[in-house]
């Protein structure tokens, strides 16, 4: 099975780390939709509120620090692509994506 990730970022409405945790559980229900329709392969989402958590998650602090020049607290995304039968549906993700102001970090 050949898989994409793409990796985003937003500090939008993440004013303190509770703010952002509600609105990680609130993404939540949009991406189960777009997994449960096989439009996505998986998702990964979480709340960075300390440096320490750059490290806890083995990111890449300065990809991520140039989209959220440092600001914390941030949600992280990764959104799983399956793309052995054909390039992924990221349109459909662009709901999500706008909505909560997320910045495309990378594809890998």
């Amino acid at each position: 099975m050949k898989l994409q990730a793409r990796f985003y970022v937003t500090t939008e409405g993440c004013t303190d780390a509770k703010a952002a945790r509600e609105l990680a559980f609130e993404l939540a229900a949009p991406l189960d939709q777009l997994y449960d329709r096989k439009v996505i392969s998986g998702y990964q989402s979480f709340v960075l509120k300390t440096e320490d958590d750059y490290e806890e998650h083995d990111l890449d602090r300065p990809l991520i620090e140039r989209e959220t020049h440092g600001v914390l607290p941030a949600i992280f995304l990764n959104i799983t692509y399956r793309v052995d039968a054909g390039p992924p549906d990221v349109s459909a993700i662009e709901p999500v994506i706008a909505k909560y102001k997320f910045r495309h970090l990378l594809t890998e």
